[in-house]
């Protein structure tokens, strides 16, 4: 069977024959061990397992020392020994001692002369000095003492000093002699009640004395304290435990700052009651304020500093709020009516209602877009909060950049929904020089514009009419051909071509497409669908059917000529990359007010920029150069001797 004795750390030696052995490695379930003198070059190996020698190999090149280990035994005891009883670290180190012989006596801390451990007893008569100390409450003498009458005679020589042993002692952590020491309390004039404040990154900060110190580290249940000048060399330092301040040592190098305590105090109190409360950032700086002198005023922030510091925090504790399961239920706090510039933001609240509405904008906005001739609406389902069913947006198009003005979040996608909201539009905008509006193909939409704004041309969105052809080719499985076969992939294209035509010659453009252009039998489907809904079915007499969208609201052949953009491609745009910047479908309404309101910040700064003469570039390299060609080929309709001809130059500028 192994035996094994205590180390200093308390991690085990291996006692073999008189010999120490110091773990070196494991594997599996075996451990292998190195004679401690290994670098006085002894080989000596050993390899236990479970408790078992296995094998020594080896011959040692030294002599044993059992004097050495009844040391370490006794330096075990001294440790744990206190723990147990309430006597005093005389009284430890005294019985521990009793214990121990002559020959490790020396090596103990029972004189005060240098330790030289020569012998194998002196670390177990430390060990037993420790125990003793955290099994009582005695002095380190009487500890000595008591363990020294344990000490059999041939350890004593090899005892550490008196001085060593007291501060073995005085190791002990505070929490273990604290067991023992209930009915002996400390000096309570030795320590103090350790303060604290709150540094910028909200890490505590110690105060002592005027004095602020940051964290240097930590051992045991202690912890160290720097001054905060110490990049300038000051040497201060001060040490806790608990909430006591132990000790304080060095001299500062410079004075004191109370007024940078008083203005770090502040700060935590703004921080602490914007996590707390709700109340405007206005009121939470007043209230803070109120507890500061008159000479730390002209050290505090900015105040516009302490507000964006108040919506960091704010900001971060979004997650916390309550989020609403119902619209009737959404609550809004301050913070979430009004834009960063303070600039109320919330213009419309429709009330707690299943039928909620919300439609954000601001001033500025509306002015903005009251000067606009050609307005833009679409909406998005993406990035809608989960209460809400679509994010309706609308832009103005100023100095050709389109900017988004009007957010509506809508509950549904009812007529009566639309009506209502683009009647509280009208209310808010003036609209004295509208001339267009253009949206997407959505009959509800289309006649709730139609109701409110009768005089208006109403275009719709070229983007949407080649998703909506897109979605045909999908529903009738000619995806993969449309993606792979570009001969059919370019005459699909060459029908929404036809938006490009003069819309007294589109019929005629038409036909002579289906008479020339190859189709297949798989894509017909998809030509019959064209014809039904954006032409009109040919009657049994002369003349078409209505088809349900006018052939004016989808041709692009006059707006082009105008340099007025053809697609809702801007709001398009702006909807993706507002997906991108919300980072999650469906987010929920705080996420989505504080993400629209960044958005805001942007557009403010864009308005600025057009208002100043500026310009701004909205769409894409590819959008400018396609738009360019397509103003070209219009231009030039009349070159063409065989308008299948013009329809495939299109084709290859345009796509679903």
């Amino acid at each position: 069977m192994a035996e094994f004795v205590p180390k200093e750390k308390g991690n085990p030696l291996l006692l073999f024959n008189g010999y120490l052995f110091v773990k070196e490695k494991e594997a599996g379930n075996r451990t292998y061990w190195k004679c401690q003198n290994y670098n006085k070059h002894c080989n000596c190996r050993a390899k236990t397992a479970g408790g078992e020698i296995i094998s020594v190999s080896c011959e040692h090149n030294h002599t044993a020392n059992p004097a050495k280990v009844e040391a370490r035994r006794i330096a075990k005891t001294v440790k744990t020994e206190p723990e147990e009883t309430p006597n005093s670290p005389q009284f430890v180190i005294s019985n521990v001692a009793s214990h121990n012989s002559t020959v490790t006596t020396p090596v103990l801390p029972l004189h005060n002369h240098t330790v030289i451990p020569a012998n194998v007893e002196a670390p177990q008569l430390t060990g037993k000095v420790k125990i003793e100390l955290e099994t009582c409450d005695s002095s380190p003498p009487h500890v000595v003492s008591t363990v020294a009458s344990d000490n059999r005679f041939a350890s004593t020589p090899v005892l550490p000093s008196v001085s060593n042993m007291k501060r073995t002692i005085q190791q002990v952590p505070r929490e273990k002699r604290a067991k023992c020491s209930k009915d002996f309390p400390e000096d309570p004039t030795k320590t103090k009640k350790a303060k604290f404040v709150q540094s910028e990154k909200g890490k505590p900060m110690l105060l002592v004395d005027g004095y602020l110190f940051v964290k240097d580290k930590e051992l045991k249940n202690k912890k160290y304290w720097k001054c905060q000048n110490y990049k300038k060399y000051c040497k201060c330092r001060a040490k806790t435990d608990g909430d006591e301040v132990i000790s304080v040592s060095g001299e500062h190098n410079h004075a004191g700052n109370p007024v940078n305590v008083e203005v770090r105090r502040f700060m935590e109190k703004i921080k602490n009651d914007s996590k707390e409360t709700h109340d405007s950032p206005q009121y939470v700086i007043l209230n803070a304020a109120s507890d500061i002198s008159n000479l730390t005023v002209p050290a505090l922030p900015p105040l516009s500093s302490i507000k964006r510091t108040i919506r960091r925090v704010r900001q971060r504790e979004i997650c916390g709020l309550p989020v609403p399961n119902h619209r009737k239920d959404i609550t809004f706090l301050d913070e979430y009516t009004k834009t960063n510039r303070g600039d109320d933001f919330l213009l419309f609240d429709s009330g707690p209602s299943e039928d909620r509405m919300l439609i954000f904008s601001t001033r500025q906005n509306l002015y903005v877009l009251d000067s606009c001739q050609n307005v833009f609406m679409d909406g998005s389902f993406k990035t809608v909060p989960v209460i809400f069913d679509q994010l309706y947006t609308i832009q103005g198009l100023k100095n050709g950049f389109c900017l988004p003005l009007i957010f509506g979040l809508l509950p549904n996608r009812k007529e009566e929904t639309y009506i209502k909201f683009v009647k509280t539009v009208k209310t808010l905008v003036l609209f004295s020089n509208i001339d267009s509006i253009t949206t997407d193909f959505e009959p509800t939409m289309i006649k709730a514009v139609r109701t409110e704004f009768d005089s208006v041309n109403l275009y719709g969105s070229f983007f949407h009419l080649g998703h909506c052809l897109y979605k045909k080719v999908c529903a009738f499985d000619l995806k993969e051909k449309y993606n792979t076969d570009a001969h059919f992939s370019l005459s699909i294209r060459m029908l929404l071509a036809l938006a490009f035509v003069p819309t007294e010659q589109v019929y005629d453009a038409f036909g002579a497409l289906v008479d020339e252009a190859v189709y297949p039998p798989e894509a017909l489907p998809v030509v019959d669908y064209f014809e039904d809904t954006w032409l009109g079915r040919p009657c049994i007499r002369n003349g078409r059917r209505p088809p349900i969208f006018d052939l004016k609201m989808w041709s692009c052949f006059d707006r082009v000529q105008q340099n007025l953009p053809e697609t809702n491609n801007a709001i398009e745009v702006w909807h993706r990359a507002f997906l991108h910047q919300v980072s999650a479908n469906r987010s929920t309404i705080w996420r989505f007010i504080e993400e629209l309101k960044r958005e805001q910040s942007l557009n403010e700064i864009n308005i600025e920029k057009l208002l100043s003469g500026m310009e701004c570039e909205s769409n894409t390299k590819e959008c400018r150069i396609s738009a360019k060609q397509l103003k070209k080929l219009t231009e030039s309709f009349q070159e063409y001797t065989n308008v299948v001809d013009y329809l495939c130059a299109v084709a290859h500028n345009v796509r679903l």
